[in-house]
């Protein structure tokens, strides 16, 4: 990953780090026990947070109008999360109850990292970056 600065690298990493603590901890709150149906889903919530971090900080790295770019950026991740749960949300409802927490878990995780994504952004750059 090369952002040309490493204060950005940084940051997105423990963007990452936030979004998946709090992705454990809306988990272990909603009363959610992790088991071998829903253990899959942490690598593709792991890397579906990574495009959306890499996407939202390389804007970071450009010349350019910040406030259209990151309102599109954040646009887009939402339809992403949008998407996915409208694939998964049938899997809501299979007889097997470890499927359930399956859609519960990709939701959360997504949610939670874009937040962290944003929070993140907004505490360390505040509208403005220097390398």
């Amino acid at each position: 990953i090369h952002f040309q600065s490493i204060k950005i690298s940084i940051i997105m990493v423990l963007s990452i780090i936030m979004g998946n603590i709090w992705m454990l901890g809306g988990f272990v709150l909603l009363n959610q026990s992790i088991n071998i149906f829903n253990m899959w889903i942490f690598p593709i919530i792991l890397l579906i947070s990574f495009n959306h971090s890499i996407q939202f900080f390389q804007i970071l790295s450009k010349d350019c109008e910040f406030q259209t770019e990151i309102i599109t950026q954040v646009k887009s991740n939402f339809l992403s999360i949008l998407i996915i749960f409208i694939i998964s949300f049938p899997i809501w409802f299979m007889a097997q109850e470890g499927f359930n927490s399956i859609p519960i878990l990709l939701i959360l995780g997504l949610v939670s990292n874009l937040l962290s994504n944003l929070i993140m952004y907004g505490l360390s750059f505040n509208g403005n970056i220097q390398n």
